[in-house]
C-alpha cells in the first residue's frame, strides 16, 4: 500500500513568475500547460552547435533545462514585464558562471517572441529576440518567416527560396524575410548569394505547411564545422493552447517540465531548503 504523507500548498510569486504547486510524497500525475490571456509568450531556440545543452534561467529561476542544438522549447507564457535571460551549462547551479552575456527581453501583452542562441558572423555567441507576428494568416495560407542566423563565413548573405520560387535575397545575419504561401508540402533551400536558383543548397529542409499556421524557420550551425542545419518553431495566431505534459519535483523542491508543461518556478530559486519532497501537484 502507498503511503502519502501530508500535502503543503506553496503559492508564490518569484521575480515575475507565478508559481503554485501542491507539493507531496508520492508521484505526480500528468498536467496541464494552458496560455494565460493578456500574457506574452518568449519561446527559445538552440541554435549554438558548440555549446551542448544548456539551461535557461529567467529572472534566476531555472525555466528551461536541457535544451540541446536545434531544439526548439515550448512557448514559455509569462506576464507583460522585463525579464533578464541567464544561459548555463546544463545541469549547473544557480551560482555557476553563465555562458553568455546576459540578456534583457521586454515582454508585452499578447507578443509572441522567438529567443535564439547562435553565433554571429564573427564567430561570437550571442543572443537575440525576434517578435513575431500576431496577425492571422490569409484563409487557406500558412506564414512562412525565414531567419539566418547561421555562421557561413565563405557566403555572408544568403538567398531562400521556396521550391523555385525565390522568397529572399542576399539574406544576413540575423535578418529575415517572410512570406504567405498556399498550404501544402515545401522544400525551403538557403543558397549562396547571389544565385540563380535553389540549387547548390547550403541547407535544405521539407516542410508541411498547415493553413492558418505560422512556420519560424532558423538556419544554424557553422559552415566551417559541417553543422549548417534548420530549426523550426510553429504557432498559430490567437491560439488559446492546451498542451499536455507533467511536472516532476526534486526531493529538494526543484520542478523539472516534460513534454507541454510550462515551468514557473521551483524552491531552490526562491531559497527555500527541503529535503523530502518527491511529488508535485499543479492547482491553478
Amino acid at each position: 500500500m502507498r503511503i502519502r504523507r501530508a500535502v503543503t500548498l506553496l503559492s508564490f510569486v518569484a521575480t515575475g513568475l507565478l508559481a503554485s504547486f501542491s507539493l507531496a510524497v508520492g508521484g505526480a500525475p500528468p498536467a496541464s500547460a494552458q496560455s494565460t490571456a493578456g500574457n506574452g509568450s518568449i519561446t527559445f531556440i538552440q541554435g549554438t552547435w558548440d555549446l551542448g545543452p544548456v539551461d535557461v534561467w529567467v529572472n534566476g529561476i531555472l525555466t528551461v533545462p536541457d535544451l540541446n542544438y536545434t531544439n526548439v522549447s515550448a512557448p514559455v507564457s509569462l506576464p507583460p514585464g522585463s525579464y533578464s535571460i541567464r544561459i548555463r551549462t546544463a545541469g549547473s547551479p544557480q551560482s555557476a558562471p553563465p555562458i553568455l552575456n546576459d540578456a534583457t527581453v521586454n515582454l508585452s501583452t499578447g507578443q509572441n517572441v522567438s529567443f535564439i542562441f547562435y553565433e554571429d558572423s564573427s564567430g561570437v555567441h550571442v543572443q537575440t529576440g525576434f517578435v513575431n507576428p500576431t496577425t492571422t494568416t490569409p484563409a487557406g495560407d500558412a506564414t512562412l518567416i525565414v531567419r539566418n542566423t547561421a555562421l557561413t563565413p565563405a557566403a555572408p548573405a544568403l538567398d531562400v527560396y521556396a521550391g523555385s520560387t525565390q522568397i529572399a535575397s542576399a539574406l544576413t545575419s540575423p535578418n529575415q524575410a517572410s512570406v504567405n504561401l498556399p498550404a501544402g508540402s515545401v522544400s525551403v533551400s538557403f543558397v549562396a548569394h547571389p544565385s540563380t536558383g535553389p540549387s547548390p543548397a547550403l541547407i535544405s529542409t521539407n516542410l508541411s505547411l498547415t493553413a492558418g499556421h505560422v512556420y519560424v524557420l532558423f538556419a544554424v550551425g557553422s559552415s566551417e564545422s559541417a553543422t549548417l542545419t534548420t530549426a523550426l518553431q510553429s504557432y498559430t495566431v490567437g491560439e488559446t493552447y492546451t498542451a499536455t505534459g507533467y511536472v516532476l519535483a526534486g526531493s529538494d523542491g526543484a520542478a523539472y517540465t516534460f513534454g507541454g508543461a510550462s515551468y514557473e518556478g521551483s524552491l531552490p530559486g526562491l531559497g527555500v531548503s527541503v529535503n523530502d519532497i518527491v511529488g508535485a501537484v499543479p492547482t491553478g
